[in-house]
């Protein structure tokens, strides 16, 4: 009987080892959980303006401030590669936020194609991962080097303009659309229109675009000088807006102004842009 109860115990301890080592193994996470991702081949993203060309793993690619980047993963290479991969993810190192591809067709909302645009020059490390599970499996990477635009305003010039010229923004990171219009007044003055859509507080997002770009207000609506100047140099200005802060940047002035309803209420907020005049 004592022969059969050591037995009993000797088996117990062996298989208790067994577990712990199993789970050892499965906490490290150096090794692919997932059968044949080490084997993983990434698809190939395509972009940057308008003549698309392959990315691949380690590219240097240049561009330069407010310059739109499309890119897109094309169908073909998403194919079964469900099989593989939960989701393609990039992203850019120390940004904000990620755009998540699902490699599954059948679902709704999937999305191949997105846009992006920097605000800053600088280089930028940017990275497409595929991840299985909450484990990454794999990552390609590609530097962007981001040149100052050298344009007049959002990588556009005042003298290219002509009427009914637009342009739309949309950084899949940011999660936020801007759109740009070029008008000119009965007078012939140029101006373009800047608004935000999608979001509810759009007077603190527009705000926050052009303080990026022009650092704090030349003037606000606290200063003396503030109404003077708007009435004297604001040539296409609207009666049915009201400013809010002017920044005075070469070659532009930018108003932050709210469109008012017939009440006088504010209905919307936009960025007016106008050509320079300087402050004295």
């Amino acid at each position: 009987m004592k022969k059969i109860f050591t037995i009993c115990l000797m088996v117990l301890a062996v298989l208790g080892c067994e577990d712990m080592n199993q789970g050892t193994q499965g906490e490290n996470g150096n090794e692919p959980e997932n059968e044949g991702t080490e084997t993983l081949e990434l698809p190939t993203l395509w972009g940057v303006g308008e003549d698309s060309k392959p990315i691949l793993d380690k590219d240097n690619i240049e561009v330069s401030e407010f310059e739109l980047i499309s890119f897109h993963i094309s169908e073909d290479e998403l194919e079964g590669m469900d099989e593989r991969c939960d989701s393609l993810v990039w992203s850019v190192k120390d940004g904000e936020g990620s755009h998540i591809i699902v490699p599954n067709k059948k679902l709704v909302g999937r999305t191949n194609e997105w846009t992006h645009y920097f605000t800053k020059a600088g280089d930028y490390e940017t990275y497409l991962d595929a991840w299985k599970g909450n484990e990454m499996i794999k990552r390609s990477t590609f530097n962007v080097k981001v040149n100052k635009s050298g344009k007049d305003f959002l990588h556009m010039n005042w003298a290219d303009m002509t009427r009914g010229s637009r342009k739309e923004m949309t950084s899949v990171l940011r999660q936020e659309t801007y759109k740009v219009f070029y008008y000119e007044d009965d007078a012939g003055h140029p101006y373009f229109e800047i608004t935000v859509l999608g979001v509810l507080e759009d007077q603190q997002v527009l705000y926050d675009f052009i303080t990026e770009m022009y650092g704090t207000p030349t003037l606000t609506a606290d200063d003396d000088t503030f109404m003077g100047y708007y009435q004297k140099y604001c040539l296409a200005k609207k009666e049915d807006e009201t400013p809010i802060a002017i920044w005075s940047r070469d070659p532009n002035m930018v108003a932050l102004v709210s469109d008012n309803d017939e009440l006088g209420y504010p209905e919307r907020y936009l960025l007016h842009v106008e050509r320079l005049m300087v402050i004295k």
